[in-house]
């Protein structure tokens, strides 16, 4: 039985949360998907591009070729590439897969892995920082490296936690993604320092080595969520069709506003409001407001 790629590939690609680009038999990009898009797009061109010639540098274009020649035969590889002017100093391992049937077939390319390039100067977020600690079956972690916007600082390894030195914890952060990841794979957490006000930072970890693992922070305070936020409802927004008072309105109730002040601040009524949030939770494929917090992720 053939499968008609045309139809069931485009909601295929949407639920794959995988970054994952679909190639013609020429290396033409002809679709991607949304973490796709996030991941290494950064606005620029992607569909029709040729991946190969615009998207690669020169030293990863012959093993791309390599590897792609395999797939079409009907091989499953795995290759390893650079992507010009990438954002983060990170390398794609991208699993190629032919789909399709003759005379139509595509390479289906998902990307599995993220290797960041190692380099004396890492590009780090204004305020963030990248570290490195010392891992062993069961932790503490303990820090052995630690590059900040001002610049690298070599450390020597003590038995103070890295918990303790980089954020000022007195415990273990919540969620820890140094304990969270197997060999050579990546986790991520949220570590929130102790302040009154909202302040935390997106850790970001990955096995380097046997022994090693790299933890990249990024600041996250209450300005940049609620960004995240309004970004999120606006692509939703888009995504659904909401109404400019449904976006509104979606938006405060992701804020943690309840209905009632949601109303007041839009200048409507209650019954007005409770209409505007049973049309937008039927769009968006929320079951309740409960619900709503889930599109967040």
């Amino acid at each position: 039985m053939s499968v008609d790629w045309e139809v069931i590939g485009p909601q295929l690609l949407e639920r794959e949360r995988r970054p994952v680009m679909v190639l013609d038999e020429r290396g033409r990009v002809i679709r991607t998907n949304q973490a796709f898009r996030y991941l290494v797009s950064d606005g620029r061109h992607t569909v029709g591009a040729d991946f190969t010639a615009q998207w690669l540098t020169p030293d990863s274009r012959p093993h791309f070729l390599s590897a792609r020649e395999r797939a079409i035969t009907g091989d499953r590889t795995r290759v390893t590439v650079r992507v010009v002017e990438s954002i983060f100093p990170l390398d794609l391992m991208l699993e190629l897969t032919c789909v399709g049937v003759e005379p139509t077939r595509y390479l289906l390319a998902v990307v599995v892995d993220l290797v960041p390039r190692r380099q004396s100067s890492p590009l780090i977020p204004a305020g963030g920082l990248l570290y490195e600690v010392v891992t062993n079956e069961h932790g503490p972690w303990q820090l052995k490296r630690l590059v900040t916007p001002q610049g690298e600082q070599e450390v020597d390894v003590d038995p103070t936690p890295c918990f303790r030195k980089v954020f000022g914890l007195s415990a273990e952060c919540r969620g820890c993604p140094v304990k969270g990841i197997g060999r050579g794979g990546q986790a991520h957490g949220v570590v929130q320092a102790p302040s009154p006000d909202f302040r935390a930072h997106l850790l970001v970890a990955r096995n380097v080595t046997q022994d090693t693992t790299s933890v990249l922070a990024f600041p996250v305070e209450t300005e940049t969520y609620t960004a995240l936020v309004e970004a999120r409802v606006h692509h939703l927004s888009s995504r659904a069709k909401l109404s400019e008072r449904e976006r509104q309105l979606l938006q405060m109730l992701l804020l943690g506003r309840s209905l009632k002040e949601a109303a007041g601040v839009l200048g409507i009524t209650a019954r007005t409001a409770k209409y505007h949030q049973q049309n937008l939770l039927r769009k968006v494929g929320a079951d309740g407001r409960v619900d709503l917090f889930r599109l967040l992720l």
